[in-house]
């Protein structure tokens, strides 16, 4: 079977959809400019959603709606990881008063599940659905040390290597360095390689039926947190009972 083209009319409301997720609210001309389209084709397109209940038109200025929202809480709240999780990630955030997210990895980025802000947290890093390059954070790093190294290869070809801070590791091979310093020591770091001024600490969540991994819990602190390292001794645990109650879900037994 020869492979298709994409199909041009969806990719260009899904582009559209993206663009205007940039802002509050914004005008067909502001996202015409923006995408570089004629105005009256953003008119169509932003009709057509709006149409269909994605996008809220109020006098011209336009905003995504909730129901995406609908959707992916939907798709989320299914997902057996989260539902085993999320628990544990509350008490977490509540116990070390650290910012907690729950991560998977969809091509090659990182995707937040759940996020949790603990009381010594001074603002929210990540929402729920934030995707994220996965080489320069501590869940993402988690991930990547246990996957093959053909894997981590394909990602870094996809999704390169890109400095989000000075500290952000872009090379190739000093990535591969840090990620079997996180396999022999179990977790990994996150030293202002995402975001300045903020530590992170990971730790990977294996699929103890299938020797594969599943996703990962992070972490975050003020740089100037003292002994943020003791966190690793919460993190594995917290990350040992999610494998245990995973692995002994009813869905993961049945398959």
């Amino acid at each position: 079977m020869k492979n298709r083209k994409p199909i041009k009319s969806v990719r260009i409301a899904l582009d559209l959809i993206e663009e205007l997720s940039d802002y509050e609210s914004a005008s067909a001309e502001t996202l015409a400019d923006r995408m570089e389209m004629p105005r009256s084709t953003v008119h169509d397109y932003l009709r057509t959603l709006s149409e269909e209940g994605y996008v809220l038109n109020d006098d011209g200025q336009y905003r995504l709606s909730y129901r995406l929202l609908n959707l992916g809480g939907k798709q989320r709240s299914e997902t057996e990881l989260f539902q085993t999780a999320r628990t544990e990630l509350r008490d977490l955030a509540n116990v070390t008063g650290a910012h907690a997210n729950l991560v998977v990895e969809e091509r090659g980025f990182g995707v937040v599940l759940a996020t949790m802000s603990g009381d010594n947290t001074l603002n929210a890093l990540t929402h729920d659905g934030t995707y994220f390059y996965l080489h320069a954070a501590a869940s993402g790093k988690a991930i990547l040390a246990h996957y093959p190294e053909e894997r981590v290869d394909a990602i870094i070809d996809r999704r390169g290597l890109k400095p989000l801070t000075k500290q952000t590791i872009t090379d190739r091979e000093k990535l591969k360095i840090d990620l079997k310093t996180t396999r022999e020591r179990g977790y990994s770091i996150d030293s202002e390689e995402i975001v300045q001024g903020m530590r992170g600490i990971g730790t990977p969540i294996l699929d103890l039926n299938a020797d594969d991994v599943v996703g990962a819990v992070s972490l975050y602190t003020p740089v100037k947190r003292p002994n943020w390292e003791d966190l690793a001794e919460e993190l594995l645990e917290v990350s040992n009972i999610i494998e245990v109650e995973f692995a002994d879900s009813p869905r993961q037994v049945d398959s």
